[in-house]
This record gives C-alpha cells, sequence and structure tokens, in this order.
C-alpha cells in the first residue's frame, strides 16, 4: 500500500500495469498490490471495506468470490480489452461498473496479423534460418507462396476483424469474412457460418472473442 492521502481512493490490483501507468496511480489512489500477498485470502479480508475499485488486467479478471468479498466495490476497470475473466453477472446484479479498454490495440493486433500472414507465406522465418545457417552457399532455398491474388478468411469481423481488412486492403487479395451479422459498410463478402469457408481460402485470420465456439479444423 502507498502512503497517499488518508482520503484517496483505495484500489485492489489484481496484478501489475507498466510503471508508466503505475506512477501516476500511486499519486491518486491508495494501491493494494494483490499479487505480492503472501495470503491473499487474508489480504482481502483486512481491506475489504476500504476498496472501491479493482484495477484487473484481461487474463486475470474479477471473480465472483472476489467481488462478493468486497462490499463497497464500485468498479472494475479491466486494462485490456477482454473481459471473459470478469464475472460480469456479479457485477450487473449489484450496479458495479466494469471498464476496458477498447480501440487501443486494433491497429497493433492487425499489425501483428498481416505480418504473421506475410511470414507463413513468403516463409520468413524459414528464409532467415536458411540464410544463417549458411545453407545458402550450397543450394537455393525453396520457392514460397504470393500473397497477392490470394483469398484470405478473416474470423470475426469487429473492430480488430475489421482492422485486418483495411491493413489487406493494399495487397490485392480477396477478403471474405465470417460474423453473425454482415457489416453494411464493408464491401467484403459474408459469411455467415465458418462451414462455407471461402473456397480455396490460403490465409486465415481469427479475432473471435475467447468465448465464442471454434469451428472444427
Amino acid at each position: 500500500m502507498t502512503a497517499t492521502a488518508a482520503a484517496s481512493p483505495h484500489v485492489l490490483m489484481m496484478g501489475a500495469y507498466p510503471e508508466w501507468d503505475m506512477a501516476p496511480m500511486r499519486e491518486s489512489y491508495t494501491l493494494h498490490r494483490l499479487w505480492e500477498a503472501p495470503d491473499r485470502q487474508a489480504f482481502i479480508a483486512a481491506h475489504a471495506q476500504e476498496i472501491r475499485a479493482i484495477a484487473t488486467r484481461g487474463e486475470l479478471g474479477a471473480s465472483a468470490e472476489l467481488i462478493a468479498a468486497l462490499p463497497r466495490l464500485e468498479l472494475v476497470a479491466c486494462y485490456g480489452v477482454g473481459t471473459d475473466a470478469i464475472d460480469l453477472a456479479a457485477c450487473r446484479a449489484r450496479g458495479i461498473r466494469v471498464t476496458n479498454t477498447p480501440d487501443v490495440l486494433n491497429g497493433d493486433v492487425a499489425d501483428l496479423a498481416v505480418g504473421l500472414m506475410l511470414a507463413a507465406q513468403r516463409r520468413i522465418p524459414a528464409g532467415d534460418a536458411f540464410v544463417r545457417s549458411g545453407a545458402w552457399a550450397n543450394a537455393a532455398m525453396p520457392l514460397a507462396t504470393r500473397v497477392f491474388g490470394q483469398r484470405v478468411g478473416i474470423a470475426g469481423f469487429g473492430r480488430i476483424g475489421s482492422t485486418i481488412a483495411r491493413r489487406l486492403s493494399g495487397f490485392d487479395v480477396e477478403v471474405g469474412y465470417f460474423s453473425r451479422t454482415p457489416k453494411a459498410e464493408s464491401p467484403h463478402r459474408h459469411f455467415a457460418s465458418l462451414a462455407p469457408w471461402p473456397s480455396g481460402a490460403t490465409c486465415s485470420s481469427s479475432s473471435c472473442p475467447a468465448a465464442m465456439p471454434r469451428a472444427a479444423s
């Protein structure tokens, strides 16, 4: 716990944030660092009457048991997009607000998705290993597969999926997407099921919620 003023709101932190965020939080809040507590149940019991907010991460969440143990809880703030690990029903039942950080990483995830597609199709990791090993001096590396002209399927067409589609617009590929409902603003072909996935699709990218049932491969 920090030495902030007694009047500052008390926040239970499930795990550490980057230091550039921890520093201003220490200035504004009294932080209870749960991940450092040797006995977490005892730690929660000792501070339960003070805590008004939980600061968590997507993979750490906040369980119904934890929420029930904090009678003054008003807010669960997730440092990330996913809220799968937060018991939303428990929060809703008590009128506890839940926040997350949508749109912050859309572009970064889309960059990585396209980068991975290029790396897989063009065999960039294999090419790197081929050069580093010295094998290039004795033989030619097998040809890789081009990206342009291919069919690409995107499973999930929310913020991230649609950003991936925009990234792909410069690659001369045919994009199809799966989502529960078609997006009127999208020029790409919509698939209501994964079963008739784009015939001959060379690449696929999934940006569906973690809790969404997966189609058989």
